[in-house]
Parts: C-alpha cells; sequence; structure tokens
C-alpha cells in the first residue's frame, strides 16, 4: 500500500503549489519506499504539506533515514475570501483581517520537534497569496451561516525562507532583544501572540538554541 495525498483527494492549493516548484526533470506522485512523493528531484524529495505536521511525522521520519527530504509548508499572508451564493450569481469579495508570516511555521513545528535536528531533514517555507472560494450551501446553516469552503487558490508567491539547520531558524528573533528575555518580552517586541511564541521558543529550547536561565517571579527567564 502506498502513503500519500494522491491525485485525486489533491487540492488546488497543493496542485498549485506543486506546479510553482516544479523544474524539468523533476518526477510527480511518485513512490518512494511505500510513499507518494509530490516532487523527486534527483535525489531530494519534495512534500508540500498545507497543514498538519503531525500526520507527517511518521513519513519524515522514515524517509530521512535514508534520503534528504525538503519540507515545504506554505504561510498565507494575504487572503481574499470570495463569496459565491450561486454558480450564477454576482461573487462578494473581502481581504481577511488575519495576516501570517515567517513565524507561523512554529505552529506546526511544535509536532516534529524531534526531527529538527535530523541533517536529512530542511524545511521551507513560503509566503503566499491565495483566493479563498466559499459557495452558499442550502441546509448548512450551522457552519459559516451556511457558508462553505469550496476550494483555495494560489495568487502570488512573495518569498521564502529555507532552514537546513537548527541554527536557521535564529533568523526569527531580533537580534537586539535584551538577555535574558521571557516570552512576554519576546511577543511584545515582535508584535505577536504569547501563544506563538510560546510555541516558538519551545520549539528553539528542543532544538538547543534556547535555555532557561532563571525565573522573574514565576516568569522564565531564556537565552542563547
Amino acid at each position: 500500500n502506498l502513503n500519500g495525498i494522491g491525485i485525486l483527494n489533491e487540492s488546488s492549493l497543493h496542485k498549485e503549489l506543486k506546479e510553482w516548484y516544479r523544474e524539468p526533470g523533476d518526477k510527480l506522485e511518485t513512490p518512494v519506499d511505500g510513499y507518494i512523493i509530490d516532487i523527486v528531484r534527483k535525489d531530494l524529495l519534495i512534500e508540500i504539506q498545507t497543514q498538519n505536521f503531525a500526520a507527517l511525522r511518521k513519513k519524515i521520519m522514515y524517509l530521512t533515514k535514508n534520503h534528504k527530504v525538503l519540507l515545504v509548508y506554505p504561510i498565507i499572508s494575504d487572503k481574499w475570501i470570495l463569496y459565491n451564493k450561486t454558480c450564477c450569481s454576482k461573487v462578494s469579495k473581502r481581504l481577511s483581517p488575519k495576516h501570517c508570516n515567517y513565524n507561523n511555521i512554529f505552529d506546526e513545528l511544535i509536532y516534529i520537534t524531534n526531527l529538527l535536528s535530523n541533517e536529512n531533514l530542511s524545511i521551507q517555507t513560503i509566503l503566499i497569496q491565495v483566493e479563498e472560494i466559499r459557495q452558499k450551501i442550502r441546509n448548512r446553516s450551522w457552519t459559516r451561516k451556511g457558508w462553505t469552503l469550496r476550494e483555495k487558490k494560489l495568487v502570488k508567491v512573495k518569498g521564502w525562507r529555507t532552514y537546513h539547520t537548527p541554527y536557521d531558524f535564529l533568523a526569527q528573533l531580533p537580534w537586539d532583544i535584551d538577555l535574558p528575555f521571557s516570552n512576554y518580552d519576546l511577543a511584545k517586541r515582535l508584535n505577536q501572540s504569547i501563544s506563538l511564541t510560546r510555541k516558538m521558543t519551545y520549539c528553539l529550547r528542543k532544538m538547543g538554541i534556547l535555555q532557561v536561565v532563571g525565573k522573574r517571579g514565576n516568569i522564565l527567564l531564556l537565552n542563547f
């Protein structure tokens, strides 16, 4: 049995990202060691995962035993939501107030912290803009007032960062932060939620980049 998304269950966004990454000579949806791989580029296996690293953990752990793997995670920087009541009706459009950045990779990294020091695993985050198309469905008033997600489509790739070693994640931290610092200090400095900041420092501690060096009251203090 082969494990993987498979073309029949592939989302529009996943398919478009795969085509964006594709280079001459690449093989798509290729079986390797019992798994279906998005892109095989010579001796490199490229996996595009739009969400849920926890579901991918076993696959990555197995493949990195004998192969170089690049795990690609698209982060939605800007999202336009399109509302379509019927197939023939006029579409309304609005920009979502939620905007993510490179630090949102830590929302998923917390599920694979035991793999982040594996020299066969590299991670690439790409900032993208998307359109999310929602359709009005009868008898579904219980979800989003009757609106259901139909598909997400790629609009633009804004940029990317690649992490080959744990120390490449140092680029996510402000170089001029006062030491030692707490999660609250870092959240304020980055202008982001304390929840995401805790995920960041948890992963960086697991990678051996940050250490707990003391307390300020009941608050942990961190240093490099």
